[in-house]
C-alpha cells in the first residue's frame, strides 16, 4: 500500500491542493493530476541539469507539498471568518454533501460507486492477469530505463545530462525517474515493482477516461444515470479496445511514459472545450493549458502533438458551428449561452480561429521552405496519393489497410458505421465527431502528412489513429441500441438493435470464418502471459545475476534484454534486436577474441528454450521463435569456450543456462 500512497501524495494530492487554490469548477481530477506532474517536472529539470541529492529533492517536493497545504488551510480559515455566522463553514458544507449523497443525491452517489466499481474491476483484473511481461515485448525496454535510473537513485544521486538540450529530449527519463523513485522510498526493488506500477498507471489512466468520458457525455442523454451507464462503458471499451493490432494499449504500455500522459491529453482537451464554449476566461485557461503542454512535450512529445492538433481541430469546428448561427441546433454550444454571452464567445472564436489559421499558414510555409521531408516509403507504411487519384503527383498518405485498420479492426469498422447513421445525435458531442473524422484532416490529408515528415518519421504516423475516439462512439451505440431494444415499439428496429448489439460484442474477440476473418483483436494481449512465454523460465539466472557483481553482461540480444530489465546489469543493445549489441559469433577465434570485456564481465549462453509466441506469430511485431534462444550461440563459440577453461571460468549453471565470468588471456 505505500507505493499507491506514494503515488497518489506526489502525482496526485499537489495537483488537488492548486486546484483548489485556483477554484477549478470541472474536471478536477484531471488538472489535479497534470498540475501534480508539473510541479514534480518543476522540480526535477534542475536536478537533472546541475545534479543533486535524492534526499535534497524529496525535501524540496514534500515541502512544497506542506506549503500548499497551509496555504490552502488559512485561505479557508480566512474565507470561514468572513462569512455569516449563519452560514456554515467548509467542514459543515463537506458534511453535507456527504450526508445528501448518502441519503438523498442519487445522481453523485451513483457517479461515485460507478467510479470505485471501476477501480475494483480493474485491479482485480490486474491481480488475474498479472502485468504483460511476455518476451520480448517492448515492457522490458521500460523495465531496462526503470532500472537504469534506479541505479542512480540507490547511489543517493540524481545523475546530470551531458548537455541542457538532452533535458527537454525523451532522454531524460522524467517518467522512468518518477516511477524508479517511488519504488525506492516505498522500499521495493524495480522487479518487486512491476505488478504496483501496473495497477498505478492502468487504474489512473482508466480513472481518467471515466472522469472525461462524464464530461464529454454530461448534458447529452436524457438522465444521469445514463451518463454514468455510457462513460462505465467508455471504460470497458479503451480496455478492451484501444489498440493496435493485437496489442491492448493499457496492458502493453502500462509501464511507458504515454499512458499517463494520455490523462494530461484529455486534460488539455477538456480545456480547450471549455474554453471554446466561453465556460472559462482566458488569461487563466491559457496559463493552465500551456503548462499541459509543457508537460506533455517533457514526458513524451506525441501526447502533445495530439493535444496540439486536437485543439486546432476543435477551434475549427467551434468557428464553423458557430459562423452559421442561428440555424444551428447544437445543443453543446446553443444550450449553454445567453444570447450575450453567445455573441462574446463568438467574437472570441472568430479571434482564436483567425489567429490559429495564420499560425498554421506561417508554419506550412516555413516547413515546406526550409525543411527536408523524410522518405514518405521508408518501413512502407504509407502510399502514394497517386495510386487513388493519378493526378496528384509526390503526396502520401497513411495505408488504409495496415496500421489504420490494424488501429480500427472489425469493431472499429462496425462503429463507424453507427457512427456515420447517427451523425445527427452524435453532433451533440463535438469532441467524438472531430476525433471520429481526425484521419482526414490527419493520416489521410496529404498536406498534414508533408507537414509531418518534415519534423519526424513515416513508421510514427500511424499513432495519430489514437485521436479516434472509438470507445466513446461505440459507448454510445451500444447505450443507443439498448434503449431501442427495450423501448422502441417497431419490432424490425428492436431486431435491428439486437443484431447490433451482437455485432459489437463479438466482433471485438478474434474471428477466423470461411468467409471472414477478424484477427486483430486485443484480447490476445488481455490474456495473462503464458508460462513459457514469461520471464519465469528464467527465473534462476535471474536471481543468480541479481546477487553476482557484474561489470557487464555478453549474451544474446533477448536474453540480455531480460536481464537488463530485471537485474539492472549493463548490456549493450536496443531492445531484443541485434542492433548496437556485441557480437558473439565469429569466423575464428583466439584468446584475445573477448580480452575487452574483463574484470568483472561475465558471458552467459543461455540454450533453455522457451516456448513459440502465439502472440509474436499474430502480430509480426517480433518472431515466433524468439525465444528460441539456443540458436543464437554457433558451434565454434561453444568450441572456444570448452577450449579455454583459464579464459571462460565456470561460476553458475543449470539447466541449460552457464555463466562464464571473463578473465584476462594468458600471455605467450
Amino acid at each position: 500500500m505505500i507505493y499507491f500512497f506514494l503515488f497518489i501524495w506526489h502525482l496526485f494530492i499537489p495537483g488537488w491542493l492548486l486546484v483548489q487554490l485556483l477554484r477549478l469548477r470541472t474536471l478536477r481530477v484531471l488538472a489535479a493530476f497534470a498540475l501534480s506532474y508539473f510541479l514534480l517536472l518543476l522540480n526535477l529539470v534542475p536536478f537533472k541539469y546541475v545534479g543533486g541529492r535524492v534526499d535534497s529533492f524529496a525535501l524540496l517536493v514534500n515541502l512544497e507539498i506542506l506549503l500548499f497545504g497551509i496555504v490552502l488551510f488559512w485561505r479557508t480559515r480566512v474565507t470561514n471568518q468572513r462569512r455569516s455566522p449563519l452560514r456554515p463553514s467548509s467542514l459543515g458544507v463537506g458534511i453535507i454533501r456527504l450526508r445528501n449523497v448518502l441519503s438523498g443525491n442519487r445522481d453523485l452517489a451513483y457517479r461515485a460507486v460507478a467510479g470505485a466499481a471501476v477501480i475494483l474491476l480493474v485491479v482485480a483484473y490486474l491481480a488475474y492477469a498479472g502485468p504483460y511481461t511476455e518476451i520480448p515485448a517492448d515492457a522490458w525496454h521500460h523495465m531496462g530505463e526503470f532500472q537504469r535510473q534506479y541505479n542512480d537513485i540507490q547511489r543517493g544521486w540524481i545523475q546530470p545530462l551531458s548537455e541542457l538540450g538532452l533535458v527537454f529530449s525523451k532522454y531524460a527519463g522524467y517518467w522512468y525517474f518518477i516511477h524508479a523513485y517511488l519504488a525506492h522510498l516505498s522500499g521495493f526493488t524495480i522487479p518487486e515493482s512491476i505488478l504496483l506500477v501496473t495497477i498505478a498507471t492502468t487504474v489512473s489512466f482508466l480513472i481518467g477516461i471515466y472522469v472525461f468520458a462524464l464530461f464529454v457525455f454530461e448534458g447529452g442523454t436524457s438522465a444521469e444515470r445514463e451518463t454514468v451507464v455510457v462513460a462505465g462503458l467508455t471504460v470497458v471499451l479503451y480496455l478492451l479496445h484501444f489498440g493496435v493490432n493485437i496489442f491492448s494499449y493499457v496492458r502493453y504500455y502500462a509501464f511507458a511514459p504515454s499512458i499517463l500522459n494520455f490523462i494530461i491529453y484529455f486534460s488539455a482537451v477538456g480545456l480547450a472545450i471549455q474554453y471554446l464554449r466561453g465556460d472559462l476566461g482566458g488569461a487563466r485557461t491559457a496559463i493552465i493549458l500551456t503548462i499541459h503542454i509543457i508537460v506533455l512535450g517533457l514526458v513524451h512529445a506525441q501526447e502533445a502533438l495530439f493535444a496540439v492538433v486536437m485543439s486546432v481541430l476543435l477551434v475549427f469546428y467551434y468557428f464553423l458551428s458557430t459562423h452559421r448561427m442561428p440555424e444551428t441546433t447544437d445543443k453543446e454550444i446553443l444550450a449553454v449561452h445567453t444570447s450575450d454571452r453567445l455573441d462574446n464567445t463568438y467574437r472570441r472564436l472568430k479571434i482564436v480561429f483567425w489567429c490559429v489559421t495564420t499560425v498554421l499558414v506561417i508554419l506550412l510555409g516555413y516547413s515546406y521552405l526550409n525543411l527536408e521531408r523524410h522518405h514518405p516509403l521508408e518501413h512502407g507504411r504509407l502510399i502514394p496519393l497517386e495510386t487513388i487519384l493519378p493526378v496528384i503527383r509526390h503526396m502520401y498518405i497513411l495505408d488504409p489497410t495496415r496500421d489504420f485498420y490494424q488501429t480500427l479492426t472489425a469493431w472499429g469498422v462496425l462503429v463507424y458505421a453507427g457512427f456515420f447513421m447517427l451523425f445527427k445525435e452524435l453532433r451533440a458531442y463535438p469532441f467524438i465527431v472531430v476525433g471520429m473524422l481526425s484521419p482526414l484532416l490527419t493520416v489521410f490529408n496529404p498536406v498534414f502528412t508533408d507537414f509531418f515528415l518534415r519534423y519526424s518519421w513515416p513508421d510514427l504516423m500511424w499513432r495519430m489513429c489514437y485521436l479516434i475516439p472509438l470507445p466513446f462512439a461505440g459507448a454510445y451505440l451500444f447505450l443507443r441500441c439498448y434503449k431501442a431494444l427495450r423501448h422502441h415499439n417497431n419490432y424490425l428496429v428492436k431486431f435491428a438493435s439486437a443484431v447490433s448489439l451482437v455485432l459489437l460484442i463479438a466482433a471485438l474477440f478474434p474471428v477466423n470464418a470461411k468467409y471472414v476473418e477478424a484477427k486483430y483483436s486485443r484480447m490476445y494481449t488481455l490474456a495473462p502471459v503464458k508460462e513459457g512465454n514469461n520471464y519465469g523460465i528464467w527465473s534462476d539466472l535471474i536471481s543468480f545475476i541479481r546477487t553476482e557483481p557484474v561489470k557487464g553482461i555478453l549474451t544474446d540480444p533477448v536474453t540480455g534484454y531480460v536481464l537488463r530489465g530485471l537485474t539492472g546489469r549493463h548490456y549493450e543493445g536496443y531492445k531484443f534486436h541485434r542492433v548496437q549489441s556485441i557480437p558473439l559469433n565469429y569466423d575464428a577465434y583466439d584468446e584475445r577474441s573477448f580480452s575487452r570485456y574483463t574484470n568483472g564481465w561475465v558471458l552467459v549462453i543461455n540454450r533453455r528454450n522457451g516456448s513459440i509466441s502465439q502472440n509474436g506469430r499474430l502480430s509480426g511485431h517480433w518472431p515466433a521463435h524468439a525465444l528460441q534462444v539456443a540458436e543464437f550461440y554457433s558451434q565454434k563459440l561453444i568450441d572456444h569456450i570448452a577450449d579455454s577453461p583459464t579464459i571462460f571460468i565456470n561460476i553458475w549453471q543449470n539447466d541449460g543456462i552457464t555463466v562464464y565470468r571473463i578473465s584476462n588471456p594468458t600471455s605467450d
